[in-house]
């Protein structure tokens, strides 16, 4: 009886999570043809639409789905299918939409089964600090919240008069910013704006410290003012979400349904800055630079890691500029200076061809391991508010920048370094099922 019971929601669970996954999709498709192409057809957005593509799409789209793990056993589950639903389905409608390399495509999908088959293995586990080492523990992360207030002092007295809460000017704070040199101190902030801050809205929501909260918070603001970077104000509503969705088994329906509401919105509501700002800057412009990317590196030798400073040792970089500003000069208004920043798909790409999919999937699935491993035993919560960024980081940043400027090393370490949680507090689901386990036994 119980089991048929569980069977029963179960597959009401599932077919509301296929419904939502395939709304998603359509809203993102309505978005195209009623807001990206007629208002941003200058950057690009053309339509050339393909319907044998429009239905390959829904295809691919059901087919990986079924892959998503959308029950949140563990931290990297979580994290890639965030990545899914917020880079690989907005790059089915640009495929559709704009008639885009078939190839591309599908090596593009084969990369997201691959890393999302990875993240299944049964992880490792790296024993975590013991509770007579937590002295230790609070000295550590003392450390790193002095120097993160630290480097954020330097960067404000260095741009004293430069605080900026307009979105819509954040250009001309980074091209201030430019000639500001701040040093190592520039790794601090992002660490700061992208792993510590939200790491510590999630352990003090947790905790319903609210006055340490507000005080992060505004912390948080603060750096989105100084350096113009709009993420660092993004996270603090996503964080927030997370940390209330990831509790829920359905909590992947939950938000591609926040998601779509979203996107209408956008879509419809004249000059709105969730338009402008989440429609076309967090989800169909990636999408869009990512195919540019192919492009123009589709017909060249791929680069083999010489953009990188440390490896141009190695292999002579053969351009006047790096391949950012080559796509910004080329796609984005013919300027030098718009720099095309783009995620570890393209990244992949550029760099090894399509045996970049599966290097750079290798990478990928490592990372993930790495951060489940670290993760074991630790509040569920805290953790996906500390790597909310990493989604934005895979999707618009190259992997091995992601690893330093990105925080992706950062957030491996503050998490290892966070206590075991309380008994009466949720762990990942993994290690739950792993305890069941034993006591069935």
């Amino acid at each position: 009886m119980v089991k048929a019971v569980y069977t029963k929601k179960h597959i009401k669970n599932s077919l509301a999570y296929g419904i939502v996954i395939v709304l998603y999709k359509i809203v993102l498709d309505i978005a195209y043809v009623s807001f990206m192409h007629p208002v941003y057809n200058y950057m690009g957005f053309a339509y050339d639409l393909s319907v044998v593509k429009l239905v390959e799409s829904y295809f691919l789209l059901l087919f990986v789905s079924f892959i998503i793990p959308r029950t949140a056993i563990r931290p990297s589950h979580i994290i890639m299918s965030l990545f899914a639903i917020i880079a690989f389905i907005p790059m089915l409608t640009v495929y559709a939409m704009m008639n885009q390399p078939r190839e591309y495509m599908y090596a593009i999908t084969l990369f997201i089964i691959f890393i999302l088959l990875l993240i299944r293995f049964p992880i490792v586990k790296i024993n975590s600090i013991k509770n007579n080492q937590n002295c230790f523990l609070n000295i550590v992360f003392l450390i790193f919240i002095i120097l993160s207030v630290l480097g954020t002092c330097v960067f404000l007295f260095k741009n004293i008069g430069n605080l900026n809460f307009d979105i819509y000017k954040v250009y001309e704070i980074r091209s201030i910013n430019k000639d500001i040199d701040i040093g190592l101190m520039t790794y601090m902030i992002n660490w700061t704006g992208y792993i510590l801050n939200p790491l510590l809205i999630g352990f003090f929501i947790v905790g319903k410290r609210w006055i340490p909260l507000s005080l992060v918070t505004i912390m948080q603001i603060l750096l989105f003012s100084l350096t113009g970077i709009k993420t660092f104000l993004m996270l603090i509503p996503v964080c927030m979400v997370m940390v209330i969705l990831v509790r829920s088994k359905n909590w992947l329906t939950y938000l591609m349904l926040v998601l779509a509401c979203l996107v209408l919105i956008g879509t419809f509501m004249e000059q709105s800055i969730i338009g402008d700002l989440f429609v076309r800057r967090s989800l169909l412009v990636p999408a869009l630079i990512s195919f540019n990317y192919f492009d123009y590196f589709s017909h060249l030798q791929p680069l083999y890691l010489s953009a990188h400073h440390i490896f141009s040792l190695l292999v002579a970089y053969p351009y006047d500029v790096g391949p950012t500003y080559l796509i910004g000069r080329a796609y984005l208004y013919h300027n030098i200076n718009t720099n095309a920043n783009t995620g570890v798909i393209a990244d992949a790409f550029i760099n090894f061809g399509y045996q970049g999919f599966l290097i750079w999937g290798m990478l990928l699935g490592l990372i993930c391991h790495l951060i489940d491993s670290v993760s074991i035993g630790k509040d569920v919560r805290i953790i996906i508010a500390g790597i909310c960024s990493l989604v934005i980081c895979f999707t618009e940043s190259a992997l091995l920048t992601g690893l330093v400027s990105g925080g992706i090393i950062f957030a491996i370490i503050a998490i290892y370094l966070l206590p075991v949680a309380l008994h009466n507090q949720p762990v990942s689901n993994y290690v739950m099922q792993r305890r069941n386990d034993k006591v069935s036994i």
